[in-house]
């Protein structure tokens, strides 16, 4: 068992639950998420899809994990998020899709081997404001075209004044 293990995933608090094992979710698939906890990495059941009144877990939660005898490591339950990014879910009307919980930073990276839609960009800055983490845009490859590298920068602090 590492105690550190769990604070090098960016765990801050004091207390552990009493019900079972504190993990953070670093992947989530359908059925199942890999977990990491003092004792490594596991393979979890999970619920992706609960009802409206359970959370479903997503990247980046803080769950408990306990053994079933008969189906295994499986998340018992979903501590409180610190903050959600999250988009609307593209089959659904009204409902929230959580991509990623408890961040503390925000990295859009684009390319400059491609043109910088400002629209997108606008998008996604909105995403990341309205999770409550900093913020940063990230423009690469700007050794390839210096000139698209300038109007890049300047459309992003026209978006996103510091």
């Amino acid at each position: 068992m590492d105690p550190d293990l769990l604070h090098a995933f960016g765990w801050t608090g004091e207390a552990r639950p009493d019900d079972g094992r504190l993990g953070r979710i670093v992947r989530v698939d359908r059925g199942e998420c890999d977990v990491v906890t003092d004792e490594g990495r596991l393979r979890v059941l999970s619920d992706s899809q609960r009802s409206q009144d359970l959370l479903a877990p997503a990247t980046g939660d803080w769950v408990v994990v306990v053994d079933d005898p008969e189906l295994g490591p499986l998340i018992s339950r979903v501590l409180d998020r610190a903050n959600t990014v999250s988009r609307r879910d593209p089959s659904e009307a009204v409902i929230e899709q959580v991509l990623v919980a408890n961040v503390d930073l925000v990295l859009i990276v684009h390319g400059l081997d491609r043109p910088l839609p400002p629209g997108r960009l606008e998008r996604f800055l909105v995403v990341g404001w309205d999770s409550g983490a900093e913020v940063v845009v990230v423009l690469t490859k700007a050794d390839r075209e210096p000139e698209a590298a300038i109007e890049a920068a300047a459309t992003v602090r026209a978006l996103a004044p510091a």
